[in-house]
């Protein structure tokens, strides 16, 4: 999978991002769906970007 500059890929499951940013999941949901966090649906699961 592709990284950018600071070494992280390009796409997160749900859970690294959780970890990464250290906030809930349903938190990453909420900024997905208000558009403040990009987030790709990829084989049913949704990916934050």
């Amino acid at each position: 999978m592709p990284k950018n500059k600071i070494g992280l890929p390009e796409l997160l499951t749900i859970r690294q991002a959780v970890e990464i940013l250290n906030v809930h999941a349903e938190t990453l949901r909420r900024w997905g769906k208000s558009g403040k966090l990009k987030a790709i649906n990829e084989r049913g699961k949704s990916r934050p970007n």
